[in-house]
């Protein structure tokens, strides 16, 4: 992974000609953290936002988690460590259980209580701990042989940053930018959030410009290097999406918007993605068009019930109109309910592995 050094607040980035390891968040890593957000949490019921929060204001648009999620994984998906680490998991072949299972812990680490936050993060924790092994293969400046770890720094680094800038990025897309004070808000709320994973703190990048220039560093290195292993896998993040043609076509039109704003280095690697001139044109004429017509729908069109169900609890919200509740009886768990409160373990039944 690059390396990067804060001298006089200035980000320097380091790509190593041989990626070296960096420390493994063990489970006392994990409870310092926690320890810590207990500390600056001042209303536990809240979460770690609350009302105010830049991170309230920025997921609450219905289409801006999905759509970081999708474009998550296109970015996680060349580093070695998680490509080889879900390799042989049924989270690399069964896409949309696993897609449904990260927007409910997403949404209970950006919306629910502090408690739900915390119990979701040890538990996504547990699951990334068992992560491990040798890479089969030279990639990505790493030699055959090399351990890796899904619970390493540098690799949660940059599973934290796949999320929080798409986050902002679709935000902007339909609101506007936001006003550098506001860019700083988020920046410090982020920084919040990646205690979920146990990060140093003292390990990110200080402020936005200097994240700004960490993520494009560790786009365009040679650790994003994806493997043929990984081109071969079925399913829609590889180009292969089954089921009917109606989800084929949905599918093939959520990433050819996420495939348009991708690094160039990352989307150049991912030869099955739709980048074709008329899937740009498609991308470039829906991204037109939303940022033209979000405006004018009604408030229950635009926001996620799932969230304004979550705030409702503690005041923040009213009482959905009768198009709220339609959209919400509309919309499958996670996206109205959590899994919890409908009575499931995961995506249909399924658990959360």
């Amino acid at each position: 992974m690059s390396k990067y050094s804060h001298i006089m607040d200035v980000m320097t980035t380091v790509l190593p000609e041989a990626p070296t390891s960096t420390p493994v968040v063990g489970r006392h890593d994990i409870n310092r953290s926690f320890d810590k957000l207990r500390e600056v949490v001042t209303e536990p019921d809240h979460g770690l936002f609350g009302p105010g929060s830049m991170m309230w204001r920025i997921v609450k648009p219905m289409p801006v988690v999905p759509m970081m999620l999708m474009e998550a994984g296109l970015l996680e998906a060349p580093h070695p460590y998680i490509a080889f680490g879900t390799m042989g998991s049924k989270s690399s072949t069964e896409f949309l259980p696993r897609f449904h299972r990260s927007a409910d812990a997403f949404y209970d680490w950006f919306c629910g209580d502090l408690d739900t936050a915390l119990r979701t993060a040890r538990r996504i924790f547990g699951y990334h701990s068992q992560i491990t092994g040798a890479l089969p293969e030279d990639i990505g400046g790493f030699e055959r042989g090399h351990p890796y770890a899904a619970n390493e720094q540098d690799v949660l680094i940059w599973v934290w940053a796949t999320i929080i800038r798409p986050l902002k990025e679709y935000y902007e897309h339909l609101h506007g930018a936001l006003r550098p004070t506001e860019v700083d808000q988020y920046y410090e709320e982020c920084r919040r959030f990646a205690l979920l994973f146990g990060i140093d703190d003292d390990r990110l990048p200080a402020d936005w410009p200097s994240f700004v220039a960490y993520f494009d560093s560790v786009a365009s290195s040679p650790v994003m290097d994806l493997s043929e292993e990984f081109l071969r896998r079925p399913g829609p993040l590889s180009g292969d999406s089954a089921g009917p043609w109606r989800a084929r076509v949905l599918t093939r039109w959520f990433l050819s918007i996420n495939a348009y704003r991708l690094p160039a280095p990352v989307r150049a690697q991912n030869v099955k993605l739709p980048t074709g001139r008329r899937d740009r044109a498609v991308a470039m004429v829906t991204l037109r068009a939303v940022r033209l017509l979000w405006p004018l729908l009604p408030r229950d069109l635009q926001e996620s019930p799932r969230c304004r169900l979550e705030w409702r609890r503690i005041g923040a919200e009213a009482e959905p109109s009768r198009l709220g509740r339609w959209v919400q009886r509309k919309l499958p768990p996670p996206y109205s309910v959590s899994f919890r409160a409908a009575g499931l373990t995961g995506h249909e039944g399924q658990p959360q592995r």
